[in-house]
């Protein structure tokens, strides 16, 4: 059980695992590198993970956001350096970057993100960034993703709007797309996307409208069909969708169904895992707030081997 605070609930963002004690301890190995690049004036952080046995060839990188008013550090306690451990097993670099004061510009008008209310050009960050890395470390250049929750999934979904030239697929969690960010979501090519929600999640809701964090308006959002709707039309995708269930393999109150739908152009898929009554939670990750507060974390899979598999399927369509 998490028993205490180090700020009110009332001041937390939408997500906060570096707030609570009791925070799982995932520490940093000898393959982690803590990097520093200066963009627009402003030191930004970093951690990378190398993967080992060194790659032979050029590999994929998959960019970790953290959500609002989370950390990078957090980010590895809430999948429980899962991603690492992947990188390890399949031969990818992990980035795991920071947001200025813990946010991202995610593309939402959110007057209380610090990231949106000065205008901080996360694009050109994340950019530099993964120009940075891929010039010091074999990066296959046609395999960069990214995953994120919350804030981290919606910056994700930026990416996938508007640097699709660099980026192949992204996995949003607890996220969807802004309605704020349909005029300037024109990809200039097929982006793969994934998309993993709970229906019960009291922060951004499924059906869509306000996010609305401990009472604070935090903007609107499409629904999670409309989000996987607007991707399928945007990568021409076909009509009918595959259905299947995920295994409820927990018996923790959530079940799992997923829907896929693909090849479409350029080999691109868009796919939807709907969790029946999940929360504002990584599935198989920490529960960094009390049900009462985020709802339900679903034990039924472990997010990241499911991103990782999808990035993975998506790297090898021709």
């Amino acid at each position: 059980m998490l028993v205490c605070f180090r700020r009110p609930v009332l001041l937390l963002l939408a997500l906060s695992p570096g707030l609570f004690c009791g925070r799982p301890r995932v520490d940093l190995g000898p393959n982690d590198i803590e990097g520093t690049l200066t963009h627009a004036g402003q030191e930004r952080e970093y951690i990378l993970h190398s993967p080992r046995p060194e790659p032979a060839g050029r590999v994929p990188l998959v960019l970790v956001l953290h959500g609002g008013g989370g950390d990078m550090r957090g980010m590895l306690s809430l999948t429980g350096g899962r991603f690492q451990e992947l990188a390890d097993q399949h031969g990818f670099y992990v980035l795991y970057p920071q947001g200025l004061e813990k946010s991202w510009n995610d593309g939402r008008l959110d007057p209380n993100s610090y990231a949106h209310q000065n205008q901080i050009d996360d694009i050109g960050f994340l950019t530099r960034l993964i120009e940075d890395i891929s010039f010091r470390y074999p990066i296959d250049q046609a395999r960069i993703f990214s995953t994120g929750i919350s804030n981290g999934g919606f910056m994700s979904m930026r990416l996938a709007c508007q640097l699709s030239e660099r980026v192949r697929g992204i996995a949003a969690v607890t996220a969807q797309l802004a309605r704020d960010q349909l005029e300037f979501c024109h990809p200039a090519r097929p982006v793969s996307v994934l998309l993993i929600n709970g229906t019960e999640d009291p922060l951004v809701p499924y059906d869509g409208g306000q996010v609305r964090v401990f009472g604070s308006d935090r903007g609107e959002v499409l629904s999670t069909r409309e989000t996987y709707d607007f991707w399928r039309h945007a990568n021409a995708c076909p009509v009918a969708s595959r259905e299947s269930d995920l295994p409820d393999t927990a018996q923790d109150s959530t079940t799992a169904h997923r829907f896929d739908s693909g090849p479409c152009r350029d080999g691109s898929f868009v796919s939807l895992i709907r969790i029946q009554g999940g929360g504002h939670t990584w599935p198989g990750g920490w529960q960094y707030f009390p049900e009462s507060l985020i709802g339900r974390t679903s034990r039924d899979f472990q997010a990241a081997d499911l991103i990782w598999k999808f990035f993975e399927e998506i790297s090898t369509t021709p």
